[in-house]
């Protein structure tokens, strides 16, 4: 299925962690490559069929082979804003993420889901603001 075809249902935000990794780790065109293929996940999960992918961690682990190494992009994807956020980026030669690099992954979703909780909260106290009614002098206005 052509891209044109799928219906946009995210935008795809890369955090800073995420950005920086990519500029150390891959040459620019492959850079450049690779941020083509995560604005792909505006379609998610339409499109999943097309990428190498598994569950991890609170999030979702996607694989790449570029430069003969494998880049593994971890991204949460919020329901709530719908946003795919890109946490990290790791480049790995075996399959073995260390500690360090999976309580990386561990913190940024526990961030993520925190921030959700406080939009949710926000959002529910502006629906309330919203359904009050405004007196004057112990009357409704007229």
């Amino acid at each position: 299925m052509a891209a044109d075809e799928y219906e946009v249902k995210y935008r795809v935000i890369a955090l800073n962690p995420a950005k920086d990794a990519g500029k150390k780790l891959l040459r620019e065109e492959n850079r450049l490559w690779l941020i083509q293929e995560l604005q792909r996940l505006k379609y998610w999960p339409d499109n999943e069929d097309e990428f190498d992918y598994e569950k991890a961690f609170g999030a979702i682990e996607f694989k790449f082979r570029i430069e003969d190494k494998w880049i593994r992009i971890f991204v949460y994807e919020d329901n709530t804003r719908k946003v795919m956020w890109v946490l990290r980026a790791y480049a790995k030669k075996t399959n073995q993420l260390t500690v360090a690099q999976r309580i990386g992954v561990e913190t940024a979703v526990s961030r993520i889901e925190q921030e959700i909780k406080l939009y949710e909260k926000q959002q529910k106290q502006l629906d309330r603001r919203s359904q009050l009614r405004v007196l004057q002098g112990g009357r409704e206005p007229s």
